[in-house]
């Protein structure tokens, strides 16, 4: 095989395996479900958007600390429990769950 084949097969895998249909990170294991219920129940919560924000908003991102958290509610833990613990906060139209411990993003979820 050619190694320009070779490199668009690798290419596409890895396109393929990003989940960035509607969102990226642990997002891309839920189903529309889950992401319907996730945003509804932190569309309940009543949290302003984040303003001025001056960094990538992609999984893998360090989050300042200054940025205001919330904790995920229980029912959104219920439905993806590897978040337990974990805090999100939103930007415009995104919800952004972090990991409190290591300041990461770990999912972006469309709302």
């Amino acid at each position: 095989m050619s190694n320009r084949f070779m490199m668009s097969v690798a290419i596409a895998a890895l396109i393929a395996g990003t989940g960035f249909a509607n969102a990226q990170g642990a997002d891309g294991k839920l189903s529309t479900e889950q992401r319907t219920k996730i945003t509804t129940v932190i569309k309940s919560q009543n949290v302003r958007p984040a303003t001025n924000v001056n960094f990538s908003i992609s999984v893998g991102t360090r989050v300042p600390r200054n940025v205001g958290f919330h904790p995920l509610p229980a029912e959104i833990v219920a439905i993806y429990p590897d978040w337990r613990g974990y805090e999100f906060f939103l930007v415009s139209n995104q919800i952004i769950v972090v990991n409190p411990r290591t300041l990461e993003i770990v999912a972006v979820i469309d709302a």
